[in-house]
This record gives C-alpha cells, structure tokens and sequence, in this order.
C-alpha cells in the first residue's frame, strides 16, 4: 500500500479526523505519538509485515545507546557504542542490500585468477525504505555522540521518529533536531496550510502518475530494447528518463511533505527545482538534498585533509570521489551505480577549476553553455543510474551512434520516435514535460504570483486542483497505452516509486 493507492488516502482521512478532533490535544500528546507509531508500523508492514522487526530492533538498540551515550563519560566506551550502532545498522544493510554484490565481485576475482569455486548467494528481497532509516537512525546516535543533541527519553517519540510513515520508505533523511521536537508539542490546525498540503499532495500524484508512469513505458521500451534505438531515439530515451526520475522521486517528496503537514509536521525539502539549476554544483545542490547533507555531514567533514597545500588539493580530490562513490553505492549494489557516483564527483571536481572561472567572466554565452553542459553530463551519468548492468549501458551509449534517418522524410522520423508506441503517449509526454517547466519556471521566478494564488481569490485553486485531480483520475484508471497489461502485479508496478527501490 503505497501514496497512490486509492485505500492509503481512505485510511489516511480517517485517521485524519480523529487525529485532530480526538488525539490532538495536550493532555493526550503521548497517546498521539503511540498513534502515529502505530499507524506508521501498520503502513510498513502492508509493504512486507516480514521485515517490520528489522526497523523495531534498530530502533530500541538506537534508542538505548543514545540514552547510554548522554550519561557515560568515558571515550572509548561512548566510541564503542557508537561503533556498536553503526556496525548493527550497516550490517543489516550490508546482509539485504550489498551481500549479492560483494559476492558477484569475488567470484569475478576468483574466476579471473582460474579458481572456480561457487560462492553462496542471497535470494532476499530488499526490506522497503531500509537505506533510508538506516541513515537516519544513525544520524540520530552520531549527534547524540557528538553532543550536538541529547537522548530522547520517551521511547515512543523516537520509534516513530524512525519509522514517521509520510517520509518512512523514500525520505526525505530527518535530522533529529528538526524533527524529534515536533512530536514533542501539540500543533495547531491551520487551513490556509492545509490547502497547501492538498495542493502539493496533487501536484507530486501528478507528476507521479500522469508524468513519470507515462515517460516509463517510453524509458522501458528503450532500454528493454537498446539495439533498436537510433540516435535520436537513444536522446529522447535519456531526457525522458531525467524527467521520468525527477517526477517520480520529487512527487514523492511533494506527497510525503504535504501529507505530513496535514497533521502539523514539517518535513525538510528535498528538491529545489533542479531542472532549472545553472551549472553542476547547483543542480547537486538542489537534487535529493537531505541525503547529500547527510553524505556532506557524517562522511566528507569526518575525512581528515592535509596541512600543506599540494597533498591538500590531491586529498581533497580522492575524498569527494570517495564520497559520491559511496552515494552511487547507496542508491544501489552494482558496478554501474558506483561508477555514476564517481562520474558525478568528477563533475563537482572540475566545476571549480573550469566552471566557476567561467561564470565569474559574467559572459551570457559561457553561462548558458554551463547550464546545458550540466544538465548534459547528469543525463548521460544517469544512464548508468538506469542500466541494470554495464553492458546494458555500454548497449544505449553505442545507439547515441546511430544516426539512421533524413530529416526530409518525416514519415520515417515519426515511426523512428515511437519505437512502437502509440504516438499519443509521445504527444502527451512532451505536453506534461513542458508543464513541469511552466510551473517550476513560476515557483522560481515568480514567487509573488504563486503566493498571490495561495492568498487569492480561490476560484484558481479549485480549477487546477480540479484539473489535477482529475488528471490522476483519468491517467490512473487508463494506462493510455495499447495492449498495455492490466494485470495485479502491472498495477502494483505502477504504484511503485523509483527510489522505494533503495
């Protein structure tokens, strides 16, 4: 039971109501916290209910050590808990996510020295949105070790700090600090917010459902069939994909953010219109921002660089490689996933030296040149996000060679670009692409117009919430495409977001 399941918003308007006429109030904070604990287990567990003591357990150990770590003042054994946490969290990890991955690695290195020993595999499913709470749970002790902030006593604010169901499978990454407080004060109804809420929950469903699930059968098509694709095929499959991610994951993002603030809770932004980012480092900086601040925060300042000013700038090389490598490998177990990490450090590196100088010339002509080399470079890294191997990302790079058509034979070039689907879904794609771009253009741009239309006359917002919504309706019922499958395991496919993967 996912954000786009019709029987999750039935359950989550009833718990809604009571939420506010019943639970509350002050004298029944406690009772509103074991609630939302309870709501937030029942939410993971309709995922898979199998893996529900794996989040239990990382929490009560989590929740001891911290209280262990506020009171002890000997070093090494506040280092010993620390290292206790850390090793039980990532260990779980390790086992469900890496285990398959290590041992593929070894076997190849095995086999290419001439020892053919088969190594034991896994056949486990991933536990949903492990990656996620993993790393803020271990958020949690790292700032308790540090000092940075103190134990929460009451187990049951912490537990559903962990397991909080609107950013539990796919973020965004809460810091303690930031989050833990709210559940620690009774919050007011405010309507003026709560239509904000419904209006971003039915932009991200849209452009969940009505984008990024229809530029996926166009993506899926391409890379299911790499060799029939031509050059212009190969591009229109790679914008399509950054697109198809973007609305998939921020959509999420927008459903978890305004779902949260429905019941009073403020969640952190994990997209600041990257789309419309001016050169790398600020489309980075705008792109899946919680977990690039966590990877900022506990890994690259914790990795030590030299004092003298040659090994310095080498060091400082090899830590933001290593860095992004190890935020390749968070987002998944495979060869191709590393590589795009490190393909994106080295974006960052040569942003300084190269870009920065660039842009200081204040030339029109090199600032837009940077913004489409950006918005390039992160297209072709995402095409080893994609791959499921790298063969099969070698396989879409070799048809960016194939340039097989006449731009006078426009019949041809039309039959080109469908690769077998329906024109219409081609159509409509571009059409929701360029809404994007509309609507983003304006939230950048034009702050005063979006506030004017949360503040103003309420004819607008009632038009375009009923636009979407619909929309969702329409697209949600009708896949819009030929011979598509209706199948229980299609539909559940389509609920799915890229990043519950992870």
């Amino acid at each position: 039971m996912g954000f786009v399941n019709l029987f999750f918003w039935l359950a989550f308007s009833g718990y809604f109501l009571i939420y506010w006429t019943i639970l509350n109030r002050p004298d029944r904070l406690r009772l509103r916290n074991i609630s939302l604990l309870i709501v937030s287990y029942l939410f993971y567990a309709s995922w898979d209910w199998r893996f529900l003591g794996i989040i239990v357990f990382s929490s009560v150990l989590d929740y001891i050590i911290g209280l262990k770590l506020d009171t002890l003042t000997n070093i090494r054994k506040r280092k010993g808990l620390l290292f206790l946490s850390i090793f039980v969290n990532l260990g779980f990890l390790s086992v469900f996510k890496y285990h398959n991955f290590f041992i593929e690695s070894a076997q190849l290195a095995l086999n290419s020295i001439g020892v053919n020993h088969d190594l034991l595999y896994l056949n486990w499913v991933l536990p949903v949105g492990i990656s996620f709470y993993t790393f803020q749970t271990m958020s949690y002790t790292i700032d308790v070790y540090r000092k940075e902030i103190t134990s929460t006593k009451d187990p049951f604010v912490f537990f559903t700090y962990i397991a909080f169901f609107p950013q539990l499978l796919a973020g965004p990454i809460e810091r303690a600090k930031d989050l833990i407080p709210q559940f620690e004060k009774i919050h007011s109804f405010e309507l003026q917010e709560a239509k904000k809420a419904v209006l971003r929950i039915l932009w991200g469903a849209f452009k969940k459902i009505v984008i990024a699930n229809r530029l996926a059968f166009y993506v899926n098509e391409g890379y299911a069939n790499p060799d029939q694709l031509t050059g212009l095929t190969t591009i229109l499959v790679i914008v399509f994909f950054v697109i198809q991610l973007y609305c998939d994951f921020s959509g999420y993002c927008d459903i978890a953010i305004g779902s949260a603030r429905l019941l009073g809770f403020k969640l952190s932004e994990n997209f600041t219109r990257p789309l419309l980012a001016k050169n790398i480092k600020t489309l980075y900086q705008r792109w899946h921002i919680t977990i690039h601040k966590w990877f900022r925060d506990y890994v690259y300042f914790q990795l030590k660089l030299p004092k003298t000013a040659p090994r310095k700038a080498s060091r400082k090389v090899l830590n933001v490689l290593i860095v992004f490598g190890l935020a390749g490998l968070w987002h998944g177990s495979g060869w191709n996933f590393l590589l795009w990490g490190i393909i994106n450090g080295l974006l960052i590196i040569l942003y300084d030296p190269v870009i920065d100088k660039a842009l200081e010339t204040g030339n029109l002509l090199l600032i837009s040149a940077t913004r489409i080399l950006a918005h390039t470079a992160v297209g072709l890294s995402l095409i080893f996000f994609r791959s499921k191997n790298l063969d099969q990302a070698k396989a879409i790079f070799q048809g960016l060679s194939r340039w097989e058509f006449s731009m006078w034979n426009i019949e041809e070039l039309a039959n080109q670009i469908q690769i077998g689907l329906n024109k219409n879904e081609i159509m409509f794609g571009l059409l929701f692409i360029l809404i994007v771009f509309i609507v983003e253009y304006h939230q950048e741009y034009h702050k005063e117009r979006i506030h004017s239309f949360y503040t103003g006359h309420g004819l607008k917002r009632w038009t375009i919430s009923l636009a979407l919504s619909l929309s969702i309706l329409f697209f949600g019922f009708h896949s819009g495409r030929k011979g598509a499958e209706t199948s229980k395991a299609n539909k559940n496919k389509q609920e799915e977001f890229i990043y519950e993967e992870f």
